[in-house]
């Protein structure tokens, strides 16, 4: 009697704890379900029937191995769930994947005990169910990629590190050894068998540049600094760097590479002494001509006025051996004259040039034309000009460039034919060369031809015609210095183009002037 009394009086406390277990259950996230002894669903929660697309009349009163086409029916499963109660087992992150009817291929994550009621109350069993197919997707593609990144650094001569931010655990790749001459023993797995190495001038800059990457939340770093190797000696090394980050934007990782470029930088330093001894060297050149020409102008001036005086003086009482050395005088005085003046066109190329401006060809070429109209005369020469565009460039040198080009076309000619030289051009978007550096350009190009009917040349000799002083020829049969084709060379090498010529052995000669169309 006693006992029904305090039964019934704690009637109310146990409904209370019944139904704040309840409340429990259905506000759980996880899909719950609890099972009788015969395995029958006693009651689900909402996460169940969400996650499962299935109601309560589908559920409850059933048999869990029957639920959803016996989705459940896995007999190391059963044999887990049936040993739960009369031996009072458990059921402990139990790993399955299934094809479930309504959600497809899926990872669950199972954990069974026993319900402990009242003293003969039913027994039953709370089953956890949940969903981890996109953990175990994630942990794959997190493996997926470990292997690919050890891949990497067991394949890559760069020295590769990775850094764990949280322990602070530091790893090397094999390279890093050969790279530096350490031995594994020598190298501790920690942050500071890097940072210790590095350069003591070196150390705060790279620490700050890392502090300051990680406080940002930045992803990429790089740097170049000194690293000390195992003799001693310091690397340039270029650093590369990637930081890690959670879905809260919280650093985990720091993985990177380290590139010796001790060697590249030498050579980068030899090649800016050599350029700057190259530049001084040129302007020490282009002085000298300058000068040089300029000294020689005076003396020459007096021989060939002095000759002069002799020939009209002194011409009979100087006889015929006399006059002979005399002739041969003038002669090397006019041919010293023409090499000083052409000297000083060629060091005039980058000493007295003019901004470019719009430049049409068309009226240059008329131009060049009109002032050799007289030796076009002399050899019956026709000179057609076609297409021509307007291009920024220098005038003044663009002139000099067609004036040498054509009188080139006149003076080497073939004996038995009248020169026919043809000059015109084409523009394309098509790029055939780089810019000569510090130019910018659109991107079109101006395609000059000047093509003759000469006596042409061998194409082995086509570097050589573009070369200062370089003939081909005797000054018996032709005259001129071996300049003019240097003097064309330097001013399309000064608009940042190139210049070519095709050409055979008594076939003509065309030459191929590539220019930029705008700067």
């Amino acid at each position: 009697m006693i006992f029904e009394d305090v039964m019934t009086g704690c009637q109310p406390l146990i409904e209370d704890s019944q139904r704040l277990a309840e409340s429990i259950v259905e506000t759980v996230r996880e899909p719950l379900v609890v099972l009788d002894a015969d395995l029958r669903v006693r009651l689900a929660n909402r996460a169940f029937y969400q996650t499962f697309r299935v109601s309560s009349a589908e559920t409850e009163g059933v048999r869990f191995f029957s639920l959803g086409s016996c989705q459940w029916e896995i007999p190391e499963l059963r044999s887990l769930l049936l040993d739960i109660l009369p031996c009072d087992t458990r059921v402990h992150d139990l790993e399955i994947e299934r094809q479930f009817p309504r959600l497809g291929q899926r990872t669950m994550l199972l954990n069974a005990r026993r319900l402990h009621g009242q003293t003969g109350a039913t027994e039953m069993i709370l089953l956890a169910i949940e969903d981890i197919t996109e953990r175990k997707r994630t942990e794959e593609e997190l493996k997926k990629s470990e292997e690919r990144f050890q891949l990497v650094a067991r394949a890559t001569n760069d020295a590769v590190y990775d850094w764990d931010l949280l322990t602070n655990e530091f790893w090397w790749n094999a390279s890093f050894f050969k790279m530096f001459g350490y031995g594994a023993e020598e190298i501790e797995p920690t942050v500071e068998s890097w940072t210790s190495r590095i350069h003591p001038d070196d150390s705060h800059l790279m620490e700050r540049q890392i502090r300051e990457l990680i406080e940002s939340g930045g992803k990429t770093w790089s740097s170049e600094y000194r690293f000390r190797r195992a003799d001693g000696s310091f690397a340039i090394v270029f650093d590369r760097g990637y930081v890690w980050h959670t879905d809260d934007g919280r650093a985990i990782r720091l993985l990177g590479s380290m590139m010796d470029i001790s060697e590249r930088k030498q050579i980068e330093q030899q090649l800016k002494v050599f350029a700057s001894k190259l530049e001084r060297s040129n302007r020490e050149l282009q002085d000298f001509a300058s000068v040089a020409s300029h000294d020689l102008q005076e003396p020459l001036r007096k021989i060939q006025a002095f000759g002069d005086r002799l020939k009209v003086k002194c011409h009979d009482s100087l006889g015929a051996e006399g006059r002979d050395f005399l002739e041969r005088m003038q002669s090397a005085a006019a041919r010293m004259q023409t090499l000083i003046n052409d000297l000083l066109t060629f060091s005039r190329v980058e000493t007295e040039a003019r901004p470019f401006v719009p430049v049409n060809l068309l009226e240059i070429v008329r131009e060049v034309a009109a002032d050799l109209e007289v030796q076009v005369d002399q050899t019956g020469a026709t000179i057609e000009i076609g297409d021509l565009p307007v291009i920024e460039a220098d005038p003044l040198q663009m002139r000099q460039l067609l004036q040498n080009l054509i009188g080139n076309s006149l003076k080497y000619r073939r004996p038995d034919e009248a020169p026919v030289i043809k000059v015109h051009a084409v523009v394309t978007s098509e790029r055939r060369l780089q810019p000569k550096p510090g130019a910018t350009t659109t991107g079109k190009l101006c395609q000059l031809h000047v093509e003759d009917n000469g006596i042409g040349f061998d194409e082995k000799y086509l570097d050589r015609i573009f070369t200062v002083f370089q003939r081909l020829h005797s000054r018996k049969e032709y005259e001129g210095t071996g300049v003019g084709l240097a003097v064309c060379r330097k001013i399309v090498e000064r608009h940042g183009g190139h210049i070519t010529a095709h050409s055979s052995a008594g076939s003509g000669a065309n030459f191929v002037v590539t220019l930029p169309v705008t700067r």
